[in-house]
């Protein structure tokens, strides 16, 4: 992200990839034969093991999270999860 695409003001206004590593182990743990196939969010699939604070993964908690181009921003967040819609 940094180098990529945004530079500082981007990585701002975006998480650290430990969520990634959170969701993706909460994923591994369940039972494969009934959580398979489906498309996931990384901040769902938390909100769904009861995480609430996710301000722990944001690289800068002053700012305000823009919304991946990949996710529908009508869609319904996790309690405790948001982001501002801009591309």
């Amino acid at each position: 992200m940094n180098f990529a695409l945004g530079g500082e003001p981007m990585m701002k206004q975006s998480r650290k990839p430990e969520i990634m590593a959170d969701a993706a182990d909460a994923i591994f743990c369940k039972p494969s034969r009934e959580y398979t196939g489906g498309f996931m969010l990384d901040d769902t699939v938390l909100g769904e093991e009861g995480v609430t604070d996710f301000d722990v993964y944001r690289n800068d908690p002053s700012s305000k999270l823009l919304v991946d181009p990949f996710v529908d921003p009508g869609a319904p967040m996790p309690k405790g999860s948001s982001f501002e819609a801009g591309r």
